[in-house]
């Protein structure tokens, strides 16, 4: 199986569905912000804002919202796929699935 690559706007779509099915609202009520810090334990995360309040996420509620986003957006099995996150300084954070 080849592997897909998620960029940046997609992994923000993922986590807006995601949390939007958690809150109970619609997804463009959310707004999100993507974050790397290689000095952080979990590099990765997201500033997720709705109704004004901030919660930030780690790489695991990442990984479940892309598994999600997976299932109703790809062929791919996102219970089953392999996922990584990445950072790159030009192509700022992405991921693969496989």
């Amino acid at each position: 199986m080849a592997t897909l690559i998620i960029n940046e706007q997609d992994i923000v779509n993922a986590l807006c569905l995601y949390m939007s099915h958690e809150k109970d609202v619609e997804p463009d009520e959310i707004e999100v912000e993507l974050f790397y810090d290689d000095e952080m334990k979990d590099p990765y995360g997201a500033e997720v804002t709705h109704q004004h309040k901030m919660e930030e996420i780690g790489t695991p509620k990442i990984i479940s919202s892309l598994r999600l986003w997976l299932n109703l957006y790809t062929d791919i099995d996102g219970i089953a796929a392999g996922l990584k996150l990445h950072f790159d300084e030009e192509d700022g954070i992405y991921a693969s699935a496989w």
